[in-house]
């Protein structure tokens, strides 16, 4: 999950700063993507990250709580205990940021709901209008399933694609979910 990778990422090299800062920020591919086509690419120079807009299917599995379109409360203990700068033994030094959900995407948006349009240098560099519109993304078998499915599915309709993984996608008014067999729902809009 991005959860453990943000983890993990942290553990090797602390998202803060020496100040206690926060100086990286967890993104998806398609944050990546959107934040350099509405902000005329990165500077990785910059002292604060650019703030990062994400979409509830990528999020799903960074821990956001998708029936209730937040983050769960748990996040902010997790984090807070996780986040930090580390001593010269590796352990936290107890310095977490004043916020330790600043370093999951500030914003979370449906899929296809607008969030930004395109920067007028990325718009004139490639010849586009910059009116162009941003707008939140989804998953790899997510974008599968409305492919096959059409824009208009029914309840009950159902997909399997081969992606990352092999993900069989059926639509349902009713939210599964049992981590032990890895089953989860996703909420369309």
């Amino acid at each position: 999950s991005s959860l453990s990778k943000l983890l993990l990422w942290n553990e090797e090299r602390s998202v803060l700063d020496e100040d206690g800062n926060v100086r990286e920020v967890l993104c998806h591919q398609s944050d990546y993507v959107s934040m350099c086509l509405m902000n005329e690419g990165l500077d990785p120079e910059k002292k604060t990250p650019a703030a990062t807009t994400s979409d509830w299917h990528n999020c799903l599995k960074l821990g956001y709580d998708v029936r209730e379109r937040r983050y769960p409360d748990w996040m902010s203990e997790l984090l807070g205990a996780a986040v930090g700068p580390r001593g010269e033994d590796g352990a936290p030094s107890g310095d977490a940021p004043a916020d330790p959900m600043s370093v999951l995407p500030a914003r979370v948006v449906s899929p296809g709901e607008p969030f930004g349009v395109l920067s007028n240098a990325v718009a004139t560099r490639h010849g586009m209008s910059s009116n162009v519109v941003l707008v939140g993304g989804t998953t790899d078998s997510n974008a599968a399933f409305l492919a096959a499915a059409g824009a208009r599915p029914e309840y009950g309709t159902a997909v399997t694609s081969l992606g990352s993984t092999l993900a069989i996608k059926m639509l349902s008014r009713t939210f599964v979910e049992d981590a032990s067999r890895g089953a989860y729902s996703h909420r369309f809009p």
